[in-house]
């Protein structure tokens, strides 16, 4: 259910329409039938689907229809929201969210910085409005320089993925490390390097001096990081009783495939290979 698009590979397109989903919970799809008979199906529902005013209804809708046709049982769980952007999954874990903000998000921080005149940290974002940060003095943390650095008032280097140890939560929900392959180049520091030396100057000193440090207090706060590897369960599925969903036509949200990533965006082999896939496609 989505734009028809080429996916590189075959599948059923059932309809560009949200409102699609309705028909599959009440039997009136042609893929309800395929649904009752197979085993194991999964549901992978993509951003675009709940990045919307509707977005409980859809989900709503799509738990009801994960409950009947057995995509979510006590044994398995095939409903998965797949996250568009970076450590969204994470970020939830932990609670790194604001409610405030869920509605006119653009207007609140607009306000915000025009009542305060606060300090910005941007870490890697570049992804947002840049004319809401208008007042602010911005401090940019990324290793390339992306669209908000050339913004910001004050850079700090920090290292590409491959140049420093990480705890993350992956695309399954699943907790992983990772160990750097090289050391970071120039005076680049980790983020949370960057921090810890930030709290001794503001009278705030953070509870943690090393890697391993900041890592048990991670998981003393948020006992899910204590799982290193593990999938935790998730068969239950609680997100209301299920209404109607309205008509609303689902559009693709990603410009260029190739070039999603601050890395990818700054490298001119892919601009290239972008270049030419795309025009071959056009």
């Amino acid at each position: 259910i989505g734009k028809k698009i080429d996916l590189t590979y075959e599948y059923s397109h059932l309809s560009d329409n949200i409102e699609h989903l309705n028909d599959l919970l009440n039997d009136r799809s042609p893929f309800s039938e395929l649904l009752k008979n197979s085993k194991k199906s999964l549901m992978i529902i993509g951003n675009s689907a709940i990045n919307f005013r509707d977005g409980k209804e859809v989900l709503n809708v799509c738990s009801e229809i994960a409950k009947k046709y057995n995509i979510s049982t006590n044994n398995f769980n095939g409903f998965n929201v797949l996250q568009q952007d970076i450590s969204k999954a994470g970020a939830i874990d932990i609670g790194f969210y604001n409610n405030d903000f869920a509605q006119n998000f653009d207007q609140k921080i607009k306000d915000h910085i025009s009542k305060f005149n606060p300090v910005v940290f941007l870490l890697s974002c570049d992804e947002i409005n840049h004319s809401i940060l208008e007042g602010a003095f911005i401090v940019y943390l990324g290793h390339h320089g992306d669209v908000l650095a050339q913004l910001a008032n004050v850079v700090l280097p920090t290292p590409a993925y491959t140049e420093k140890s990480s705890t993350y939560v992956n695309m399954e929900g699943r907790v992983l490390q990772t160990t750097r392959c090289y050391h970071p180049l120039g005076e680049s520091k980790e983020e949370w390097k960057i921090f810890r030396s930030l709290s001794n100057n503001f009278s705030q000193k953070l509870r943690f001096n090393n890697l391993s440090e900041l890592r048990n207090e991670i998981s003393n706060l948020f006992p899910v990081f204590k799982e290193i590897n593990n999938l935790p369960s998730s068969s239950k599925l609680d997100f209301g009783s299920a209404t109607k969903i309205e008509n609303r036509v689902l559009e693709y949200n990603i410009k260029n495939f190739y070039m999603t990533d601050v890395i990818s965006r700054a490298s001119i082999t892919m601009a290239n290979c972008s270049r030419e896939i795309l025009n071959k496609v056009a």
